[in-house]
């Protein structure tokens, strides 16, 4: 019995010999691990916001353009024509832009038009004239796209608000129908608009801009029959237009 209390004391000594060096190596100031300081240097709140690097390969930051302006309304039932005209802007940087824009339209009676007055009908109803925009432009997308595996296209896409004038023509009929005419009262409103817009690049100089626009305005109208007044109306217009822009060659990235 005293020969096993001899050994267990032996074999305890021989544990606590053993464990002393790693105890006494880990506890050394020099050799410590300092997590906290390493959270500190490569994980600082500073290191948090970030953004995404891409080459852009045409830079409007720091530009103006002008752009060339066809299009074509796409929701009105009385009347079907064009819109033409032009804009000048300027990009603060690669997201943000000023955009002035004034358009006028060559639209002709529609067929539905048309067939209402031939029965002696009578709608109400206000001919869009033309319009002058001031509108902020916000591009918070830049990309390109494969086309074909055989041209890659740069894009950028983004959103425009703008208000502005709008001129119009506001519609009456004098005499009865077949023989009588249509007559009209040029008026003007304020109003705002809401748009989709997009540019395709050929080079750092020249773009395809498609805009998808809707504008909104409080219009007074008038009875088409006896010319009575016939209170305001808030009239929606939504209008497809395709312009070629041209960029000046100075700006922030001259590449």
């Amino acid at each position: 019995m005293k020969t096993l209390r001899i050994t267990l004391q032996a074999a305890s000594l021989l544990i606590a010999l053993s464990l002393l060096p790693t105890q006494t190596f880990g506890q050394s100031g020099s050799d410590k691990l300092d997590v906290k300081a390493l959270e500190q240097k490569y994980w600082a709140a500073k290191d948090d916001d970030f953004s995404v690097v891409q080459n852009r390969a045409f830079s409007k930051a720091k530009r103006f353009y002008g752009t060339a302006h066809l299009g074509q309304t796409i929701n009105d039932p009385y009347y079907t024509g064009s819109y033409l005209g032009a804009s000048v802007g300027y990009f603060f940087n690669e997201t943000w832009g000023l955009e002035g824009t004034y358009l006028t339209t060559n639209f002709s009676d529609s067929r539905s038009f048309k067939d209402i007055t031939s029965l002696g009908g009578g709608p109400k109803v206000n001919e869009a004239k033309g319009k002058a925009v001031i509108s902020g432009l916000w591009f918070p997308i830049y990309a390109k796209m494969s086309v074909m595996d055989k041209k890659i296209i740069h894009f950028d896409m983004g959103l425009s608000f703008g208000v502005g004038h709008f001129d119009y023509e506001r519609k009456y009929y004098v005499g009865t129908s077949p023989t009588g005419q249509e007559k009209s009262e040029k008026a003007s409103a304020l109003g705002y608009s809401l748009g989709i817009t997009q540019q395709f690049y050929f080079n750092r100089l020249a773009a395809i801009k498609v805009d998808f626009v809707n504008t909104v305005s409080s219009q007074k109208q008038i009875n088409f029959k006896t010319r009575a007044d016939a209170g305001s109306k808030s009239i929606n217009d939504t209008s497809l237009i395709i312009g070629l822009s041209i960029f000046s060659w100075w700006g922030e990235n001259n590449k």
